[in-house]
């Protein structure tokens, strides 16, 4: 039960050929013309200039990677974790844990 296909009377693109040079540029009558009219011209825009480069995030991922299993979350900004993570690593301490029982060691040292 197929059916045949409708033939389509469609011209012959066979001698198409797409353009190879550039149209010229508009006379300088005719720019000043659009110009006055509001028309403006569709070339790309200007490349913006790059953003000042963002100061380095410190990535913790690779300080985390043990088998510790138990969980503490602390809710904090993100300037303190990245103070924690850059005081970690200027100490060569390898995990949070490590930092955090400094930290503690350290706190209760003092009278």
């Amino acid at each position: 039960m197929s059916r045949e296909r409708i033939t389509l009377d469609l011209p012959d693109i066979a001698s198409f050929r797409p353009r190879t040079e550039r149209p010229a540029p508009p006379a300088p009558e005719v720019a000043e013309a659009a110009e006055k009219a509001g028309f403006r011209t569709r070339h790309a825009p200007s490349p913006k200039p790059k953003p000042e480069p963002v100061k380095e995030v410190f990535d913790a991922r690779a300080l985390r990677r043990s088998n510790r299993t138990a969980k503490l979350n602390i809710a904090t900004s993100p300037e303190v974790r990245e103070r924690f993570w850059k005081l970690a690593q200027e100490h060569d301490l390898l995990s949070g844990e490590e930092m955090l029982v400094a930290l503690m060691d350290a706190f209760e040292r003092v009278p």
